[in-house]
């Protein structure tokens, strides 16, 4: 289990408007067994003030929870599971409510070398507005160069569909680097 947070204090002399304590929490717990691994991992974000620098920060709080279930089928195929709520509670603005739900399969071309393919569900509730819905289909990609560097990424499109008619096709890409400095460090660059 890893547990990560920081508090941040803004203080300013001539914008005392301004003036912020913003939380950041996150947590993370995986739980390994022969052929199943659950994880789950979130943040909270709570942000009291502005930034000066943006023209002004809205006050909010952000709540997002994440569990996955992968299941080794075998030693090259693996399937899986995937949801996430993302909560966005603004004092001033319209608050909002995210949900996916999705499935993965993956197989092991080489040993170091996975592929695999991801579709997932969207919507999202928007205060006072409408909702709008959505699927991601994805190609994903996981490879581990040698033993201290991995990557993963995936690349696909988002299929959207919004409550007042308009349907769009968006690009969706990620992509993760990660070396492992010793045995119980690492260094993560994302995109």
């Amino acid at each position: 289990m890893l547990l990560d947070g920081a508090t941040e204090f803004n203080y300013l002399e001539k914008f005392t408007d301004q003036n912020s304590m913003n939380t950041f929490l996150s947590t993370s717990l995986t739980y390994r067994l022969k052929k199943l691994q659950v994880k789950f991992n979130g943040s909270f974000t709570h942000v009291t003030g502005g930034d000066t620098d943006v023209g002004g920060q809205a006050q909010r709080t952000q709540l997002t929870p994440n569990l996955q279930v992968t299941y080794n089928a075998s030693s090259k195929t693996r399937v899986g599971l995937g949801s996430q709520v993302r909560l966005t509670d603004y004092d001033g603005l319209l608050s909002s409510a995210s949900y996916k739900v999705g499935s993965f399969f993956d197989y092991a071309f080489l040993p170091q070398f996975r592929l695999g393919l991801q579709v997932n569900h969207n919507w999202q509730e928007v205060d006072e507005s409408g909702r709008q819905t959505g699927e991601d289909y994805l190609v994903r990609l996981e490879w581990d160069g040698d033993k201290k560097l991995s990557a993963s990424g995936s690349m696909g499109v988002q299929s959207l569909h919004t409550s007042g008619g308009r349907d769009m096709i968006l690009p969706l890409g990620a992509l993760s680097l990660t070396y492992d400095v010793g045995p119980k460090t690492s260094v993560r660059a994302s995109v």
